[in-house]
């Protein structure tokens, strides 16, 4: 069960019916750009290039000639990637004299030309800038992300959902405006970061934002379900010292994981819990049907892994970036302030 996981055609202004202006053809030429760039390249890499030391010899400077010819040897990997390209798409730049709309579409089909038969000249870039390739990505993927969530937000609010909170606890506000259901595990380590996130928010919008809480603890982790039943079985005492249990066994969980529930139990002692009852609480028969029965409950709304949010119809999936969660907040009081 349990898995941790973006004016007219011609741009004037013409008379009612008449032909649209023809526009007078220009020609591009890229002859004084290109001289210019064999004129002062040579000099500028003369002065970018470091020449070769020779022992015994005081240092040289290359004249323009020589570090041209030098360039393999001392030239910036990025600058030299674009010279390259530069020097084999200035002559192809250079056979279109033809009128600028036209030209800019066969230029764009000759980079693409020279691309498709060099693509090494992509990768080379892509490799020198590694980094911001990878920056790009990630925005990339959160970008997709936001607008698959926000779409399936539109989905969700076609199909509400009636979360079972009778004899629940509950933080917060209980007459607050917006209901967050939590389908989480305590030992799963994006449960805890989206935990956090979720502290933060209830603070920031005290007395609008109530809480809930239903572990789905891993069926494959013995100590997940453990640890599960404790949380339940916690509630069963009084519901301040069983928050802060609850609290607890989220910041612990490393030690948790390392340690056994002997940490668990240690930390009911600390906050304040009858050992004894909590022992016998969490083995009972009504705490294994309530884990039964939330995980039910969570199977019927398509939840399939953890941390989940339901916040009133709309679902948030995964620990997802506090900003987006709190979009996900906002927009569910705006809908509670329009009915």
């Amino acid at each position: 069960m349990n898995m941790c996981f973006p004016i007219s055609p011609t741009g004037g202004l013409g008379k009612p019916g008449a032909p649209p202006a023809r526009r007078r053809a220009s020609r591009v030429n890229f002859l004084p750009l290109f001289l210019f760039f064999l004129a002062a390249a040579p000099r500028f890499v003369a002065g970018y290039c470091r020449p070769r030391q020779v022992a015994g010899r005081p240092p040289r400077r290359l004249s323009g000639a020589r570090a041209m010819c030098n360039l393999e040897i001392c030239m910036n990997p990025v600058l030299r990637t674009f010279l390259r390209a530069v020097l084999v798409l200035a002559p192809l730049v250079l056979s279109f004299p033809v009128p600028a709309p036209a030209a800019d579409e066969q230029v764009r089909e000759a980079v693409r030309r020279v691309l498709r038969e060099n693509p090494e000249l992509i990768l080379d870039v892509l490799k020198e800038n590694s980094e911001l390739v990878l920056e790009i990505a990630q925005q990339g993927q959160t970008l997709r992300s936001r607008r698959t969530m926000r779409a399936q937000w539109e989905t969700d609010l076609r199909t509400p959902k009636s979360p079972r909170l009778e004899g629940r606890a509950l933080r917060g506000n209980p007459r607050a405006q917006v209901t967050i259901v939590a389908y989480s595990d305590y030992l799963c380590p994006y449960c805890r970061l989206a935990e956090e996130n979720l502290q933060v928010l209830m603070r920031k919008y005290e007395g609008k934002v109530r809480l809930a809480f239903k572990a789905l603890p891993n069926a494959k982790n013995a100590l997940s379900v453990t640890v599960a039943r404790y949380g339940l079985a916690a509630f069963n005492q009084e519901e301040d010292k069983a928050w802060r249990f609850h609290d607890a066994l989220f910041a612990e969980a490393e030690k948790i994981e390392k340690n056994g529930d002997a940490v668990v139990k240690a930390l009911a002692v600390k906050h304040g819990l009858d050992l004894k009852r909590l022992l016998a609480d969490s083995a009972s028969a009504r705490t294994q049907e309530r884990l039964a029965a939330d995980e039910a409950e969570a199977e019927g709304f398509g939840i399939r892994g953890t941390p989940y949010f339901l916040v009133n119809d709309l679902l948030v999936r995964g620990a997802v970036p506090r900003d987006m969660f709190e979009e996900a907040l906002q927009k569910a009081l705006t809908l509670k302030d329009k009915q």
